[in-house]
């Protein structure tokens, strides 16, 4: 049987061995502080409303918390209809929408909140 790549490319290839899991250790050990509450599971999405009359979406954390984002802010969900907008499933590190194949993270909210902290909910 004839190998499916040459011996020049599995040598190349055989020079990652290692470093795949090299670089993910360092990854892990350097979560910046979001990352590390978020993956002690200290923190994580609730629950979440929708309210598209009025712009809304209310995220509801673990620790009683409620973050808000306007649905214009991101336009798959804008665009999305209200059969859409429910169609969600909350996971470790955020939510995915599952007709509309979409992802929003949690640390991406926390990280919004610390850049606007203290700044008005404004239309």
């Amino acid at each position: 049987m004839k190998p499916l790549i040459s011996k020049s490319t599995y040598a190349f290839l055989q020079s990652f061995e290692g470093k795949v899991e090299e670089e993910a250790a360092n990854y892990i050990s350097s979560k910046d502080e979001i990352d590390q509450i978020i993956s002690n599971g200290n923190l994580a999405i609730h629950n979440l409303f929708f309210d598209k009359a009025i712009d809304i979406m209310l995220i509801v954390l673990s620790n009683g918390k409620i973050l808000k984002r306007k649905i214009s802010d991101f336009s798959i969900l804008n665009n999305a209809t209200e059969a859409q907008l429910a169609n969600f499933k909350i996971e470790w590190l955020g939510i995915h929408w599952i007709d509309l194949d979409y992802d929003l993270s949690l640390k991406g909210f926390l990280e919004y909140e610390l850049i606007f902290i203290d700044k008005p909910f404004s239309r």
